[in-house]
């Protein structure tokens, strides 16, 4: 657990060993029409791989058989990912009250991503911050950073963000043989 962040898990599903899973969103919850993987807010007294499992059940109605757990993905948006690889069956029952439809793409698009970008994060404290309390006071120098952004395009279908991150993540882990 991650003191303060929001955190959810996100699974990354295979099918028929070449293919990723793709969700996109219903038009009743946050981000609609966004391209996603299953998964969602972690809860209280779950485990990030019951959450998972939980999450890929209510959304594609099936359950996946856990493959790896990726490395974290800590965001400056106080969100934190517990991506999983996982492979599920072609057999779905999509709940459309979240989820619109589904797609597949074959996991070899995420090699290399169309286009790559940062998005500038600065930090500016609020106007009652106790800037006495610090060194430099408001002249303190802030760390800023920056927050890498991948987009990938399979047909009609733009992935891009978090997903298209934990996407091209996951390829990687999967040619160093984990399938």
């Amino acid at each position: 657990m991650v003191i303060g962040a929001n955190e959810y898990s996100i699974l990354v599903p295979i099918i028929d060993k070449n293919y990723f899973l793709f969700e996109i969103r219903s038009k009743n919850i946050i981000q609609p029409g966004e391209v996603s993987f299953p998964g969602g807010k972690i809860e209280e007294n779950e485990t990030p791989v019951s959450c998972v499992i939980r999450e890929t059940c209510e959304e594609i109605g099936t359950k996946p058989r856990i493959i790896k757990k990726m490395p974290l993905v800590v965001t400056p948006f106080n969100i934190v990912l517990h991506p999983f690889i996982g492979e599920i069956e072609n057999k779905l029952n999509i709940n459309k009250i979240e989820v619109e439809t589904t797609f597949t793409a074959p996991i070899e698009i995420f090699k290399n991503p169309i286009y790559k970008n940062y998005l500038e994060v600065n930090v500016t404290p609020p106007r009652n911050f106790p800037f006495k309390l610090i060194p430099n006071g408001k002249n303190y120098n802030w760390r800023n950073g920056k927050y890498k952004v991948l987009f990938f395009k399979y047909k009609k279908h733009v992935i891009w963000g978090m997903t298209a991150l934990i996407a091209h993540e996951a390829y990687k882990i999967l040619k160093e043989g984990y399938l």
